[in-house]
């Protein structure tokens, strides 16, 4: 996609994704303040797009990947 390579394993990327939707719950059901609510949200965006596309910059900043490279 857009010609970046994926660095992270299938694992990496379902746990991210699980991150997301658990941070989300825990965002609209338990959350009392405003500005917690938007960082969570946003954290969350980060860890369910970075889940669904398979590039973490994290990785690629350090040069590391977590699929299963030759």
């Amino acid at each position: 996609m857009f010609g970046f390579k994926k660095n992270m394993g299938l694992l990496d990327r379902i746990l991210r994704i699980l991150m997301a939707l658990v941070t989300f719950y825990f965002t609209f059901t338990k959350s009392e303040s405003i500005a917690f609510s938007i960082v969570m949200v946003i954290l969350g965006l980060f860890f369910l797009i970075v889940g669904l596309i398979g590039r973490s910059p994290l990785y690629k900043l350090l040069g590391t990947y977590s699929d299963d490279r030759p």
